[in-house]
């Protein structure tokens, strides 16, 4: 358990890193985009991701509420 988790740790500084050097932004409002513009367009954002082919795939398949998180964390 202790190497899995040291290994996921690494995995995000990685990924973290690579985000910096690629100039990638790391949240919505690094994209420009405000917070009343997100909640104007959540309900669209959460039905889209509902209906896109990849979300069947997920081995864990998101709820509206679990889309609704994930939009709130980023």
């Amino acid at each position: 358990v202790t190497n899995t988790r040291i290994a996921v740790n690494n995995l995000i500084q990685q990924i973290g890193q690579l985000k910096k050097l690629l100039h990638m932004p790391t949240n919505l409002r690094a994209c420009g985009i405000t917070k009343q513009q997100l909640l104007t367009a959540k309900e669209v954002i959460c039905l889209a991701a509902l209906n896109d082919g990849c979300t069947s795939t997920n081995p864990r398949k998101p709820t509206y509420i679990d889309i609704e998180i994930i939009l709130e964390k980023i």
